[in-house]
């Protein structure tokens, strides 16, 4: 007989590769929006000054912080659905790496805009 917690955990584990795949899908548009600037940036002056690259960088940072964000939901779902020591460790760990990388990136996407 299928129980319902397991169709509540299908359907949700469903749910969260849904999440980790729009996730990787803003970080993939975030890459392919900068080249393209850069691309063309550099067909129209050849030479590229500071203020156009950093730009560029500042529009992939935040999307790349974006789809840091969004995997952070996915494994906290993945993680209420599977409570074992071993998820929790994980997760703690994977947060953490992705917290730093969020406040980092944040950090110089702001000194950046405010040069």
């Amino acid at each position: 007989m299928f129980e319902f917690s397991e169709f509540i955990k299908s359907t949700f584990n469903t749910i969260t590769e849904f999440i980790d795949l729009i996730a990787i899908l803003f970080i993939l548009w975030g890459l392919v929006k900068a080249l393209f600037d850069y691309f063309v940036l550099r067909v129209k002056n050849k030479t590229l000054n500071s203020n156009d690259i950093k730009v560029i960088r500042c529009y992939i940072g935040s999307y790349l912080l974006l789809g840091l964000e969004i995997m952070i939901v996915a494994d906290v779902i993945k993680t209420v659905l599977n409570q074992t020591k071993d998820d929790l460790i994980f997760l703690g760990g994977i947060v953490i790496i992705r917290t730093v990388l969020s406040y980092f990136l944040n950090k110089e996407i702001a000194e950046m805009e405010n040069d």
